[in-house]
């Protein structure tokens, strides 16, 4: 069970997945409004049910991600479908032909175009499989040559995961005639993935799956040496695409994030002229798929069926009880070791979890209806038995309750399947899985990224490293210069000499605390179980 949140971690957290429907791809699409955001209106059996506290409070979906109903009013719609992971691609330059331009900031910078199909979803083993495509767009300068230059392989680093590289190559999109400065190239790439992730189970068979891809690392390949990785690859745009080529599991949209997004206004290395238009890029993301399970099959032929074998079992209850004891009962242990068998030949398609689903549940309940039914049999016996009820009208009477009782019980389990396949049959009410916010919010610890690397941490381990050389270089020209001062004075030279050399000293001196300063702000930026720092912070140079 996931840990419980405070109001505060939750509130957090929820802001963290702000606008999860609208990452399928990077930079984010931002034709897209918060005008998606209309609500499910709830029906009124579930404001009743949330009222009296029979139903935990789930939030909305926002409107284009409500999954439709087969049915209206129990009729087969015409034309219904899914179709979630089509959304609309951005039409900007990043996502398409890039820019025809001939300045750095704009060329080596790559499109990629990336679908993922579903192959194998395994909860009980926790085990998935994947097949990927990307495709690649980028530009280079425009050499004039007649032959192609030799380029490095568009590759993709995984490791989270276990990748097989089918296929990776490139080539020259010999009908853009128009570019003059530059060359489109064009590329595709295809993978096999493989991969566990602990599938939560909480409320099958009406559950939703996260299925988190880890670190996406975007790499140039040498043509040598396969898995050979050169150097990383400037990603101005990424778009995922997901479908699932099971029935069992429906996709939605994917998430996408960049782990560390380079601004080019920030860079240093850009020209003054391309800062105000130069696309921004990433080498690193995150990806998390968002599945659904098509629960039609379980509610018809696992409920429906369960809810048959129950209602056919407590139909011994309208059988004249006396001289029919023993074929009640037989009806009722018949119904407990048919749902028993029932349940198990279920159970082995399922992950052995410490928790009970939806279908446990349903079972229990089944289990305790049907030994209710023969505690009542029983009772009922012994009190004609026993002599509490002896005239014919006392037995028409225990007989009419008993028949009450009977479609008592077939009232009450019709209304849970008709409650829970409200949804498929378009009935306005019924069981609804819990949106996607309350299912990226309470997902259970895994170790989620944990192969993504602190980039900003070893950035600062290499640069206290690089000070503290500087500033032993440093403390070396400075002793050299106070030694030569002393030697100057000695040989009785010019003032004008020894006051140069006293100037070159100073500005030693002002370069040294101005790299101290640098070092202890990194020392305190750093975290202490890094090590290099408490070593740094210790070293002679800083206590000079």
């Amino acid at each position: 069970m996931p840990l419980p949140k405070s109001e505060a971690e939750r509130g957090e957290q929820e802001r963290t997945w702000d606008n999860y429907w609208n990452k399928y791809e990077w930079p984010e699409h931002q034709e897209e409004s918060t005008a998606h955001l209309q609500s499910r209106s709830p029906s009124c059996f579930r404001r009743l049910a949330e009222s009296c506290g029979k139903l935990q409070r789930r939030r909305t979906d926002i409107a284009e991600e409500i999954k439709p109903s087969k049915y209206i009013c129990c009729f087969k719609r015409r034309g219904h479908g899914f179709e979630q992971h089509l959304k609309k691609k951005s039409k900007a330059p990043g996502f398409h032909g890039m820019w025809d331009i001939k300045d750095p900031a704009f060329l080596d910078k790559v499109a990629c175009d990336c679908l993922i199909k579903v192959t194998t979803v395994d909860p009980k083993n926790s085990r998935f499989e994947l097949r990927m495509k990307c495709k690649w767009t980028f530009r280079t300068d425009h050499q004039n040559e007649r032959t192609e230059t030799k380029l490095r392989r568009p590759g993709l680093r995984l490791p989270g995961l276990i990748v097989t590289v089918d296929e990776s190559r490139i080539w020259k999109d010999l009908s853009d005639k128009d570019s003059s400065n530059t060359v489109l190239w064009r590329g595709i790439s295809r993978f096999t993935i493989s991969g566990f992730e602990r599938f939560e189970m909480h409320d099958f068979p009406f559950d939703r799956q996260i299925v988190n891809l880890d670190t996406f690392d975007f790499v140039w390949n040498s043509n040598t040496v396969e898995g050979d990785f050169d150097f990383s690859m400037n990603l101005c745009s990424f778009h995922v695409k997901c479908v699932s080529l099971l029935p069992e599991w429906d996709p939605y949209s994917p998430i996408v994030n960049a782990i560390r997004e380079h601004n080019p206004a920030n860079e240093s290395d850009y020209k003054v002229r391309a800062v105000e238009q130069a696309p921004p890029y990433a080498n690193r993301f995150t990806v998390k798929l968002r599945l659904e399970r098509a629960n039609w099959y379980y509610v018809a032929q696992v409920f429906g069926l369960t809810v048959m074998i129950t209602v056919a079992s407590f139909l011994g209850i309208l059988i004249p009880l006396e001289e029919n004891l023993p074929d009640r009962l037989s009806l009722f242990a018949g119904g407990i070791l048919t749902l028993t068998s029932f349940k198990y030949s279920v159970g082995d398609q399922l992950p052995s979890v410490p928790y009970s689903t939806n279908f446990d549940w349903c079972i229990l309940f089944q289990f305790l209806t049907l030994i209710f039914c023969a505690l009542e049999t029983l009772l009922a016996f012994r009190l004609i038995q026993d002599g509490y009820i002896e005239t014919e009208d006392g037995k028409q009477k225990l007989k009419e309750a008993e028949t009450y009782f009977f479609f008592a019980l077939l009232i009450v389990w019709m209304i849970y399947w008709l409650w829970i396949a409200g949804r498929d049959l378009g009935l306005g009410f019924g069981l609804w899985p819990h949106d996607w916010l309350y299912i990226l919010v309470n997902q259970e610890y895994q170790a989620e990224e944990d192969e993504i690397e602190d980039l900003c941490q070893k950035k600062n381990k290499s640069k206290i490293a690089e000070l503290s050389e500087e500033l032993a270089e440093l403390f070396k020209q400075i002793n050299a210069t106070r030694k030569k001062i002393a030697d100057l004075s000695e040989q009785k030279r010019s003032p004008d000499d020894i006051h140069r050399v006293r100037l070159h000293l100073d500005l030693l001196i002002a370069e040294r605390m101005e790299k101290e300063a640098d070092l202890n702000k990194l020392v305190h930026d750093v975290p202490i179980n890094m090590g290099s720092p408490d070593k740094a912070a210790s070293s002679p140079l800083m206590n000079n």
